[in-house]
């Protein structure tokens, strides 16, 4: 009845699970083509394999994000072991280990990214931290980028 999956299966839906709807895993090879494109890049620098609250936020924004075409949410996930996947990324953008997850804006135009310096770590603090600095807009569930300039407008 139950079919037993094979290890690379395993792997599979892990890899899966741990990335997450909406958000796109960077590496030393696709980081500067991809971010080049987008008007924003929200980047998570994190373990290769990451898990928890934190974790679970930031995957929250990357669903949120879905429709908006200007802004990219990706991950880079750093191996401190055997090949040092993305090493030199964190270490071009001066993320260590005792800093995970650290968060960056990268805006087009400007020359380096933005830290992520909010007092809590959740999706809407992430949110507020997009809009204020790179003016692309995610709005609440049910919201509409126009009806919420006209509520802006009008208080």
């Amino acid at each position: 009845m139950f079919k037993l999956l094979t290890p690379v299966s395993l792997a599979l839906l892990f890899a899966l699970h741990v990335q997450g709807k909406g958000s796109v895993s960077l590496d030393s090879y696709t980081f500067d083509k991809v971010i080049s494109k987008f008007k924003a890049t929200l980047v998570k620098f994190d373990i290769a394999y990451p898990y928890g609250a934190k974790h679970d936020e930031f995957l929250k924004v990357a669903e949120a994000s879905h429709l908006q075409s200007d802004l990219l949410i990706a991950d880079v996930g750093v191996k401190d072991y055997g090949d040092n996947e993305n090493a030199d990324l964190a270490k071009k953008f001066e993320v260590k280990k005792e800093d995970y997850p650290a968060v960056k804006l990268f805006v087009q135009g400007k020359d380096a990214p933005i830290d992520f310096k909010g007092k809590d770590f959740n999706a809407d603090e992430l949110k507020k931290f997009i809009r204020s600095n790179s003016g692309v807009y995610i709005g609440l569930p049910g919201c509409l980028e126009k009806f919420d300039a006209i509520a802006i407008k009008v208080n």
